[in-house]
């Protein structure tokens, strides 16, 4: 058997089977078999993708490079801009790409994969720090439309942004089946039973470690699946900070608030981005705390 011929063939398949499950994904088509697919004969593909290049090395340098003159041929360097340009536009989270990426679901009917059903909003009503006596807080996490079952942590710094307490620290986390994700209808109770608790890593948050003393979880569950709002106290009194950092898809987000009671009772929460969280308002109810 030739290698080379082996090689060229099940890359050839492995095309086959990633084209076909990437369009149907594309179309928003989705189940847990055709997603496996997808990554495997990825996987496939990147693996027998380096043998080709290494049998065919020869050939991709006659490509790129004049032989005679040692000058980079145009093609090269049009395909070098192409790669390079599509990385840096992706990279940057360009709202027309984002379009284009969800242009499939919309034209075969479905909605963005990420939208929820219906527009009316309904909030998950929490609660943490029963027992701290201070100052009371309110808080309002409106997420964006993308966002689903998002981790998120909570914390207090003075004003030189050292940390004070934990305001909301889950010990779980929530995983949602493709399956689940695709179908938003969390109610039914299969599709409930499908949904994963596992347990939550502080240290993927790379703000809150680095600042944090203190990582006793303060809250049993998981970040709510959608919005949700937040009653809890601190200790902090007169001028301090809010921080909150989010987690969604492996991508992490700050936001954070700077309190200042003699100013106002309602403070915006801040982020460079604002990718993740729609709206989220603090409010402060107890103000006699700053007297």
């Amino acid at each position: 058997m030739k290698s080379r011929n082996f090689v060229s063939l099940t890359i050839a398949f492995s095309f086959l089977a990633i084209s076909v499950t990437g369009l149907l994904l594309y179309f928003g088509v989705k189940s847990e078999s055709i997603e496996t697919i997808h990554v495997l004969f990825g996987l496939l593909f990147t693996g027998f993708a380096i043998f080709h290049i290494w049998y065919n090395f020869s050939s991709l340098k006659n490509y790129s490079k004049n032989r005679k003159t040692n000058v980079i041929k145009k093609e090269f360097a049009f395909a070098s801009l192409i790669f390079i340009f599509l990385t840096i536009v992706m990279c940057l989270g360009f709202s027309f790409i984002e379009d284009l990426s969800h242009a499939g679901r919309i034209l075969a009917g479905h909605n963005k994969s990420h939208q929820r059903k219906d527009e009316g909003l309904s909030f998950s009503q929490l609660s943490t720090n029963e027992n701290v006596k201070g100052t009371s807080l309110h808080f309002v996490i409106w997420e964006n439309e993308e966002v689903l079952a998002p981790s998120i942590v909570i914390w207090v710094a003075d004003s030189n942004k050292k940390y004070i307490e934990n305001i909301f620290l889950p010990a779980k986390v929530l995983t949602v089946p493709a399956s689940v994700f695709d179908s938003r209808d969390f109610e039914k109770p299969d599709l409930r039973k499908e949904l994963k608790f596992n347990d939550f890593n502080p240290a993927l948050f790379r703000k809150f470690t680095k600042n944090n003393p203190n990582l006793k979880f303060n809250f049993s569950n998981a970040t709510p699946i959608s919005s949700f709002m937040l009653e809890t106290n601190t200790h902090a009194k007169n001028n301090f900070t809010i921080c909150l950092e989010i987690m969604y898809a492996g991508t992490t987000e700050f936001y954070y608030a700077t309190i200042n009671a003699s100013k106002n009772s309602t403070f915006l929460l801040q982020s460079s981005q604002n990718r993740f969280i729609k709206k989220g308002v603090v409010i402060i109810d107890d103000l006699n705390n700053f007297n």
